[in-house]
């Protein structure tokens, strides 16, 4: 990030990491200013590798009316490393106070579109 270091009190990253080229690197970036103080703070969110139901029908549904590149641009941001992983990433990169919580969160969703224009 063209930004100098310590630049912020604090860093949220959105959905982000899955979308990092290279995560350790993304999070090291992250870490060298934290583009924070050193008492600077991060949160950030993301969903867990794995396969959902609701990734797997996603992603589905994606590339059948969107095509396979686009499928895969949604599976990959459901490709972050799980908690236990990305607690010991952020660990070896130097962040400190690091607490990973993995939450589970039940959504209902609306019927599927059944394929007809409505207007």
């Amino acid at each position: 990030m063209p930004l100098p270091d310590a630049s912020f009190d604090v860093a949220l990253c959105q959905q982000g990491v899955p979308f990092f080229p290279d995560q350790r690197a993304g999070l090291q970036e992250v870490k060298r200013s934290s583009v924070c103080s050193s008492r600077g703070a991060g949160c950030s969110s993301a969903f867990w590798e794995g396969e959902t139901p609701y990734t797997v029908a996603m992603a589905a549904a994606v590339e059948r009316h969107a095509g396979l590149e686009a499928a895969t641009t949604l599976r990959k941001s459901r490709a972050c490393p799980g908690p236990e992983t990305l607690q010991y990433l952020m660990k070896q990169i130097g962040f400190r106070n690091t607490t990973i919580r993995a939450r589970t969160i039940m959504r209902g969703l609306p019927a599927a579109f059944d394929g007809r224009v409505r207007g």
